[in-house]
């Protein structure tokens, strides 16, 4: 029910307290709100998009995750969903993050037209397998993702005291630089071939500078930022953070440095320790926050309870199969990083970003003159449980089905996740109607907009 609040979290009573917390994300220096949701929505789209290839296609393309279909379901969960989305929640929060605005807004829409329209050539160059198509969307993804790394490095440059996030940025967006020409150079290579066959896969490089390098660090700095003002346990203050940049971001870059010297399964299996000790650091850490927390577990809370679940799996699988000890099919252990990890995560977090943002866009300007909602009722809370029990569960079904060759427990992952996808997505399209949708509120809004 509408209430009356003077801040984005309504009631000023302890109970909307953790609500309250979202009001330091309001930023004079944030940039325009179309600008952060253009990227989140179409990203979800893209999961949808995702989601109904995976139906079409689970048995064949979870028992071989690199034919050319298998590569771009895997560009559209990666660059599509995931990717667009790290951007939109990043040109949000980094103005909060740092205290200081995006660079440039117009690079930022640039590189956002240049990405998307590359994403789709290089996804549909890989469902037909047309090289010079690949080619060509690998170009724009590259360009695209060069706007948002200048964008990136150029704020941080200016930002007066970059915080614990700050790092995480630096670090992620450097090994986003990295996995962009990379991936270029493998679409070339594809179109007229010079890359040498060593005894380390080219794919398996790009893997981990995507997966580890790009999507779990930025992961990380964002859920350093957001778990403990969503859970209230700021007592913590930094916790484990720099010792879990360390040894994740150094134990990435020693990795492949024995993959270039020494590609040997002792020596790898002894440089994995690094990083998988960074990455279940980072997990108690988080889980530390969460217990400190002054507040119930919402629903945000919960995805990111399941994210961590899966990170913890996804590492301590991967260097076990890595190991010897536990051959892992590698589709089980894409699954786990990709919709476990990242994707329980992203999803937990739309649910505060994206009504955050609608709300201060609408409703900042009357709060405690007009009656507005709660951050949680600008969603439908019934599918946005069964968002989280569908998404949740997806990974694990896929997972199982990949690791034991049964069909329908993978179609079974598929269909869950199509429709997770289509719960956050139809979630997402309610809360941003509400920019511009009837009620007393917009009323006020726009009178008030009108004296402006």
């Amino acid at each position: 029910m509408p209430i009356t609040a003077s801040g984005p979290g309504g009631r000023l009573a302890s109970g909307a307290r953790g609500e309250l917390q979202m009001s330091p994300l309001a930023s004079r220096q944030k940039p325009d709100v179309h600008l952060p949701l253009r990227h989140l929505m179409v990203g979800a789209g893209a999961l949808l998009l995702a989601a109904v290839l995976l139906v079409a296609t689970a048995p064949a393309v979870l028992a071989d995750p690199f034919t050319t279909r298998g590569l771009a379901l895997t560009h559209v969960l990666t660059l599509g969903w995931i990717t667009l989305t790290i951007m939109g929640a990043t040109y949000q929060l980094l103005p909060v993050v740092l205290g200081a605005p995006i660079w440039s807004e117009r690079i930022a829409h640039a590189a956002f037209w240049l990405f998307v329209p590359g994403v789709l050539a290089l996804v549909v160059g890989f469902w037909v397998f047309w090289p010079p198509l690949l080619v060509a969307g690998g170009a724009l993804v590259v360009g695209g993702l060069a706007g948002y790394a200048y964008n990136v490095i150029r704020t941080l440059a200016r930002a007066p005291v970059p915080g614990l996030p700050g790092p995480y940025f630096a670090a992620a967006t450097t090994f986003l630089a990295a996995v962009g020409l990379y991936g270029l150079t493998l679409a070339c290579d594809i179109l007229h071939p010079f890359l040498s066959q060593g005894p380390v896969s080219h794919i398996a490089v790009h893997v981990l500078l995507g997966v580890l390098g790009w999507i779990t660090l930025l992961a990380m700095g964002v859920a350093y930022k957001l778990v403990p003002m969503f859970a209230l346990a700021h007592g913590r203050g930094a916790g484990w953070g720099r010792a879990v940049l360390g040894l994740v971001g150094g134990g990435l870059l020693l990795v492949l440095a024995v993959l270039t010297v020494d590609p040997t399964r002792p020596a790898v299996e002894a440089a994995g320790v690094v990083p998988l000790a960074g990455i279940l650091l980072f997990v108690v850490d988080q889980g530390l926050y969460l217990r400190a927390r002054g507040r119930r577990l919402d629903l945000s809370l919960r995805f990111t309870v399941a994210a961590l679940a899966y990170l913890a799996a996804a590492a301590l699988m991967t260097w076990m199969d890595v190991a010897g000890w536990l051959p892992v099919p590698p589709a089980v252990l894409v699954e786990l990083a990709l919709l476990g990890w990242a994707g329980c995560l992203i999803n937990g977090q739309l649910y505060k970003i994206v009504p955050f943002l609608v709300w201060y866009d609408r409703y900042a300007h009357v709060a405690g003159t007009a009656p507005v909602p709660l951050l949680r009722e600008m969603y439908d809370a019934r599918s946005g449980e069964a968002n989280l029990w569908t998404v949740a569960a997806a990974p694990a079904l896929l997972a199982l089905g990949a690791a034991t060759a049964r069909p329908g427990l993978a179609e079974a992952g598929a269909v869950a996740l199509l429709a997770g996808a289509a719960l956050l997505l139809t979630n997402l399209v309610r809360v941003v109607r509400r920019r511009s949708g009837p009620g007393p509120a917009g009323a006020v809004h726009r009178l008030a907009a009108a004296s402006r």
